[in-house]
């Protein structure tokens, strides 16, 4: 299955997309950052991004969104809303 996974570079983003690719699954790690350890096919690139992640789903059978704010005052709170529900910006 073709799996796109949004926030892949993240700790729990790293473990899946491992477990992902050792089930055989084609996997694109869509993210801001690159891995510290590539795995999988990396598309840089922001959740806020409407266009950018669209073309980022074209083709894909299924998507893991785990792109999100990790934590309090690092965004408004419908930015953190925003991004972590739904992937897109409010701004």
């Amino acid at each position: 299955m073709r799996i796109l996974v949004t926030g892949g570079s993240g700790t729990l983003g790293g473990y899946i997309l491992r477990d992902l690719i050792a089930a055989g699954h084609q996997v694109i790690c869509y993210c801001r950052t690159p891995p510290a350890k590539p795995i999988g096919n990396v598309c840089l690139g922001d959740v806020a991004d409407f266009d950018g992640l669209l073309r980022a789903c074209v083709a894909q059978e299924a998507i893991i969104h785990l792109a999100a704010v990790p934590g309090p005052n690092r965004a408004s709170p419908q930015q953190t809303v925003a991004v972590n529900l739904g992937g897109l910006s409010t701004s």
